[in-house]
């Protein structure tokens, strides 16, 4: 039994457990909550806060790659200024391709599930 909780202080010690709350404070403030309405539960937020903070639980896990559909001016720009993540808004030739390349993975993973 200690070998197993042993174990278990590993695990928390690689994923940052003792630095999760202030990380998923830093993450809610850059998307604009303040301390009060970090603390409220998720159910009371209107539709757009709640948005916000399933895209703040999104990025607390550091992807390498998060793709978001219909983002609102006003999120590209927290997301460009606070966090560094760059978007490709006004590029729509690359747009195009990635929404090309896309389709194509969508299209043989279910040709794949359907046969």
């Amino acid at each position: 039994m200690e070998i197993a909780l042993t174990e278990c202080y590993e695990r928390l010690e690689a994923i940052g457990a003792s630095t999760a709350e202030a990380r998923a404070r830093k993450i809610l403030g850059g998307l604009g909550f303040t301390l009060s309405s970090m603390d409220r539960p998720t159910g009371l937020l209107s539709g757009g806060w709640a948005m916000r903070a399933a895209l703040g639980a999104a990025l607390f896990v550091n992807p390498n790659l998060l793709l978001l559909d219909e983002v609102s001016v006003g999120c590209m720009y927290v997301l460009e200024s606070t966090y560094n993540i760059s978007y490709a808004y006004e590029r729509s030739f690359e747009l195009e391709r990635w929404f090309q390349l896309l389709n194509a993975i969508a299209s043989c993973v279910f040709c794949d599930v359907l046969v």
